[in-house]
């Protein structure tokens, strides 16, 4: 079958949304299909991605118009080091920073998305001339993905449009009467057009999709691909030192809303109890978010337990989980906000070590079902007056480690290998092929 692939984020962008679109394409054309893409640009490359494409031809990269984007990053102005002309033009952003706040809050920053998501549908529509396809895939967001393949299936109706969605379309956090009335009004238009809709999580389809979409909902979660380890050196693949404890933490962690502090909380009181050495310690951060995990470790006085990476490569961050003992995932769970599966929990899948998640908010999580079922790991919520059962996990693995010089083994089960993406193409694949 002929496919069209539509995703802002795809191979070789260095950024964790790319990974599921990459692997998808991936396996569709495996498993015979023939699959063009189209996708946004990015300077930053994932080196391991990169390998997913390298003799992959039929993708047009739509640059994107960074305008609205830039207004964004704008920086101070400083007139002593810029031209007259660049001056008025800062002026300018200025203002229609200080207006669009004004109007919107801190929801600006949606706007600024929208606008941005725009003017890449344009031009991308632009460039698109063949439409003769079997079926459209389109990956949200941003939302000028899913617009184009609107634009696509008017041009052919014969074609079958699957809505591949990660997030809600009109979030929750949307309170902005206008805001909300633009997303609603874009989303009732592609949800009529399309034949059916792929969503990542249970709680995704139950609390986003069921009441506004009335056509069939499939759901394929994000996964992992054991071949993205070829690549990482076999001395980084397991941490022989006996002399040390690592955990890890890889990602963003949303001002502060996907919350560490139960993790130095547990280690700071199994020190003070003595049944813990810090100095054989170490938690590894690596994101944009270095800030916000220095925040977390000063409030128990674990800066020296903290070792902060930045912003890393994809490759060297999966060299960093290969080499740590324990991962630790931190999301949240409301009723407002259920099916909140990040496609960082399924690439530390990938590594079958002890997962520590920790989940701020009500509990019921979905993602609490998958390692239950997949026995990855210790779940968390973060309620202080529990913290017992945290420290006993940490001090088990603690044990084993320093004192009993084992190697942290991984418990997981065979329900695992439902979450490797060459199976998940299988049931793409069997949707478009059976269901369609």
């Amino acid at each position: 079958m002929k496919i069209l692939f539509i995703s802002y984020y795809y191979a070789p962008a260095n950024t964790i949304a790319a990974v599921r679109t990459t692997k998808i394409v991936k396996y569709l054309e495996r498993l015979g299909n023939i699959v063009d893409v189209v996708s946004g640009n990015f300077g930053i490359t994932d080196e391991i991605l990169l390998n997913d494409i390298k003799n992959k031809k039929n993708i047009k990269y739509i640059n994107s118009n960074k305008i609205f984007e830039n207004i964004r990053t704008m920086k101070n102005i400083k007139n002593n080091e810029q031209s007259n002309k660049k001056n008025i033009v800062k002026y300018f952003v200025k203002y229609i920073n200080k207006l669009l706040e004004y109007i919107f809050g801190l929801q600006k920053w949606i706007v600024f998305d929208l606008l941005n998501s725009f003017l890449w549908y344009y031009k991308a529509k632009k460039q698109i001339k063949n439409y003769n396809y079997d079926y459209v895939i389109a990956s949200f967001g941003p939302i000028g993905t899913l617009m184009l393949a609107k634009y696509i299936k008017l041009k052919n109706k014969k074609l079958k449009l699957v809505i591949d969605i990660r997030d809600a379309i009109v979030p929750e956090y949307v309170c902005n009467s206008v805001l909300k009335m633009i997303l609603k009004s874009i989303q009732k238009k592609i949800f009529r057009v399309s034949d059916c809709a792929v969503v990542v999580s249970h709680g995704l389809k139950k609390y986003k999709m069921n009441n506004s979409y009335k056509k069939n909902i499939f759901v394929i979660t994000n996964g992992f691909d054991e071949e993205d380890l070829l690549d990482i050196h076999l001395e980084t693949r397991c941490n022989s030192n006996y002399n040390e404890l690592v955990f890890s933490y890889t990602g963003v962690l949303y001002e502060g809303k996907r919350d560490l502090s139960p993790l130095f909380s547990a280690l700071s009181k199994l020190a003070v109890e003595k049944k813990i050495d810090l100095q054989k310690i170490k938690f590894i951060y690596a994101g944009k978010d270095t800030e916000i995990a220095t925040r977390f470790a000063k409030k128990y006085f674990l800066e020296n337990v903290l070792i902060c990476k930045g912003y890393l490569p994809r490759k060297e961050v999966l060299s960093i989980l290969e080499s740590s003992d324990s991962l630790v995932m931190a999301t949240w769970n409301s009723k407002k906000e259920q099916g909140i599966l990040t496609g960082k929990f399924f690439e530390y899948l990938m590594f079958k070590k002890p997962i520590i998640t920790l989940i701020s908010g009500e509990k019921g999580a979905e993602i609490e079902d998958i390692i239950k079922e997949t026995n990855c790991g210790f779940v968390f919520y973060n309620d202080l007056d529990t913290i017992e059962n945290l420290k006993e996990y940490i001090l088990d693995i603690y044990n084993k480690k320093i004192n009993k010089h084992l190697e942290i083994k991984n418990t997981y089960n065979e329900n695992i290998n439902q979450y490797n993406y060459c199976e998940l193409g299988k049931k793409y694949n069997k949707i478009i092929m059976e269901e369609l």
